[in-house]
């Protein structure tokens, strides 16, 4: 057996030597890839180099480049992994399908596009099949997959299946699948007159997930049509994100099996079902982002019975759950039902009492988020020692304070704690450096503290006006933050200058320390040693000199203040970091872009820009996903100087036209004319070029022409445009009023360099 990448799960794989004419065509294999880290380093003709497996593998290897037909020649292959790679958008090879010993092909989220072979149909002997992540591959229909009669696995999570309405007929014919995986695969909805006849009740389904396609009327309809299409019964079922109007149906009563069951946001009422406290095999229920209602202590009496001795995760965000004491302020009901409980998420619902040491006897809890209950006082006795040990805490938006949870001290094991808007107003405990060193996510903003931030390793840092380090500068101990990767300081009280020592923070993504008092160069290395940087917002303080130009190096987001000098020709370079992002991901989210937590599946966290602020319509507001791509240049009330440069309209999408949205040059000292081929940016929405030194006639293009005089206030460049009268624009609705400058595309890039005043 030849074996390219990993071996298969339970599998082995001896090293042997390849036949001339199959280690020929892995050299053209690997001649056809980049390979940026060497990991096929060892393939080579040398003495050495040919062995046909490679312990390393190419699995997750960061390859580009084409995959050759020379895998043809490799006519024993079994198993091939190329997950994890960027095959930049290429479709996925045809000849795959005529590798007839093929049982093992793993493509997960490895850049493929355009329509699935079905030619893969041909491979009879598949018992593993992941197409997974490949968001922009479709098929028109399953047909092909209905052959694989030997399937045990099957992946298409992202992949497009919006025309194919035969798919539940191609599923049925699979008479050993165990796991099938159809994570917002845009399925459609099937009426109940097209269900499949030949139930195979003989296959061995175990694992069902049928998340995200937002079926509007048949979810019930097919997950009663899967609950008879397995022999053992189904131990894992997801149906979130798909309509299910009404309470929670009854076909799950009878699943003797069901382990996990996420139903989350499918539009469910009512309470948690008696018969859940029946199926004694249930280990993890998720209903959050539901419509449920009643009281606490009601809800958890439906769990009571065989499942309450076993059920380790419960999740109940975001419904409308109250406690008893919705009036009357009180204790809220014991959540210690169950003693095995390790995950409870309890966040966003209605609670308006007093969380004391109740849940004392869950030693087994590691998991607990009470957050954005605003009404829910979290009080205990300072010196409780918890018998368990939480790695997730979040109490965010609860009454937590005035002081400083004191038990917090005995969490020794805290990778994530969100403490932010709780009330605290006390300092910064020395004791939290003893937290464990593996913290990757702190947000303790909007409280009231103060004080010296312990030393100690960790990913996040979110600190909004609790002011820690008042009135005092970033230490150069700050450098020992290896780890990090979102820091949110802004609006404290910082001073100084950037220490070099930040610029071993590696891997960071997002910088805020907007609104304090740094000053100094903006320093080179950050466009050195960030290579991961999305966001560096340094505005409302006090940097001057010009613009680096190893800045339009980074990936994506910059700002800052009081910046001199010219604007760079090469601004334009900077979009050349852009890219078009797929309708399934939040805009300015990539699927790179994640703060991954492993230690707890499915707690993945979007790198999210939400809390960077930015000047819209001359008020200050948070950036938010769902306002789209927003493609922006704001360097207004700086100290620019000389022409505005004509490379301004070489501001373009990779492979588009110029689609700059907004444009703020105000309140510079900026001369000389104004470009002609600004009216090129024929998607400009909102231009300000107000009280610079500009003069001449503006440019005679509709564009340019579309914009009032509070556009040009303050030049003298509206001679014979027809924008004649001049306003101050103070209460323009959409001048850009206060100071600051980013350029924002898409995921593209936001530079600041603006001198604020409130």
């Amino acid at each position: 057996m030849h074996v390219l990448g990993h071996s298969p799960k339970g599998g082995s794989a001896s090293r042997i030597r390849c036949l001339e004419s199959e280690r020929l065509a892995l050299l053209k294999f690997k001649d056809e890839l980049v390979d940026a880290h060497s990991r096929l380093s060892s393939w080579g003709d040398e003495e050495h180099k040919q062995d046909c497996f490679d312990d390393d593998g190419i699995g997750d290897a960061l390859l580009k480049g084409m995959i050759s037909a020379s895998l043809l020649e490799l006519q024993h292959l079994q198993y091939l992994d190329l997950s994890y790679n960027d095959f930049g958008n290429g479709p996925i090879p045809e000849f795959i399908g005529s590798l007839s010993k093929l049982r093992h092909p793993d493509l997960y989220y490895a850049n493929f596009s355009g329509r699935i072979p079905h030619h893969l149909g041909n491979l009879t002997k598949l018992l593993y099949l992941d197409l997974g992540f490949n968001e922009n591959c479709y098929s028109e229909n399953l047909d092909w997959v209905s052959c694989l009669h030997s399937l045990v696995y099957l992946d298409l999570t992202y992949t497009n299946f919006s025309k194919a309405t035969t798919w539940l007929q191609a599923i049925s014919k699979l008479n050993s699948i165990k796991e099938l995986r159809f994570y917002s695969c845009k399925l459609p909805d099937i009426l109940s007159s097209s269900l499949p006849s030949n139930i195979n009740s003989s296959a061995p389904l175990a694992v069902l997930d049928l998340a995200f396609n937002h079926f509007t009327f048949s979810t019930l309809t097919i997950i009663r049509w899967f609950s008879n299409f397995n022999s053992i019964g189904l131990t894992s079922i997801s149906l979130s994100y798909n309509n299910m109007s009404g309470p929670t149906p009854y076909v799950f009563a009878n699943m003797t099996s069901l382990a996990k069951l996420r139903l989350r946001d499918s539009s469910l009422e009512g309470g948690i079902p008696r018969y859940f406290g029946n199926v004694s095999n249930l280990l993890h229920i998720d209903l959050s982002w539901n419509n449920l209602t009643g009281e606490l202590s009601e809800l958890l009496t439906n769990l009571s019975g065989p499942l309450e001795q076993k059920l380790q995760s419960l999740w109940l965000f975001e419904n409308m759950i109250m406690d008893h004491f919705q009036i009357c302020r009180g204790p809220v009901p014991d959540l210690s039902f169950s003693s095995s409980l390790e995950e409870v998420d309890l966040g966003n619902n209605k609670f308006n009492g007093t969380l004391t040491e109740s849940i004392r006897r869950l030693s087994q809890l590691k998991y607990l988020d009470l957050s954005l209950n605003s009404f829910l006082t979290v009080k205990f006795n300072p010196h409780w020692v918890p018998l368990f040990q939480l790695e997730y805490l979040s109490l965010s938006h609860c009454r937590l304070g005035p002081q400083f949870p004191s038990w917090l001290k005995t969490q020794k094991k805290l990778f994530y704690i969100d403490i932010s808007n709780s009330g605290i107003s006390d300092n910064f405990p020395s004791w939290f450096g003893e937290v464990d060193s593996k913290l990757e996510y702190l947000n303790a903003s909007n409280n009231q503290m103060y004080g010296v931030l312990p030393k100690f390793f960790f990913s996040t840092i979110f600190g909004e006006d609790e002011r820690e380090w008042k009135n005092g500068m970033i230490p150069h101990s700050f450098g020992s933050l290896s780890a990090l990767s979102l820091l949110y300081l802004r609006n404290n009280s910082l001073s100084g200058e950037l220490p070099t020592s930040m610029g071993n923070c590696t891997k960071l993504r997002m910088i805020d320390f907007g609104e304090n008092r740094l000053t100094g160069k903006i320093p080179t290395w950050i466009g050195d040693r960030f290579s991961e940087l999305k966001v560096l917002v340094l505005r409302f303080n006090k940097f001057y000199g010009s613009i680096p130009p190893n800045l339009c190096g980074l990936e994506n987001i910059l700002s800052s203040n009081e910046i001199s000098g010219v604007i760079p020709n090469y601004i334009h370079k900077c979009i050349a970091m852009t890219r078009e992002e797929s309708n399934s991901n939040p805009p300015f989210i990539t699927e790179g872009d994640y703060i991954r937590f492993s230690h707890f599946p499915g707690l993945d966290r979007f790198l999210s820009f939400e809390n960077t602020h930015f000047m819209w319509k001359g008020n200050e507001v948070k950036f938010v996903n769902h306002l789209g791509p927003v493609k922006l240049i704001d360097l207004l009330s700086n100290n620019l100087v000389g022409k505005i440069p004509s490379e301004i309209t070489k501001l373009v999408d990779i492979g588009q036209t110029c689609s700059l949205e907004f444009l703020d040059f105000s309140r510079n000292q900026l001369s000389n004319s104004i470009p002609a081929n600004l009216g090129e940016l024929s998607f400009l929405g909102v231009l300000n070029l107000s009280y610079n030194n500009l003069f001449g006639k503006i440019p005679v293009t509709t564009q340019l022409q579309m914009f009032d005089e509070s556009s040009y206030m303050g030049d003298e460049s509206h001679q014979g445009s027809g924008n004649n009268a001049m306003s101050n624009g103070e209460n323009d609705g959409d001048e850009f009023t206060t100071e600051g400058f980013y350029i924002a595309f898409g995921l593209g890039l936001i530079v600041g360099f603006g001198e604020f005043s409130e």
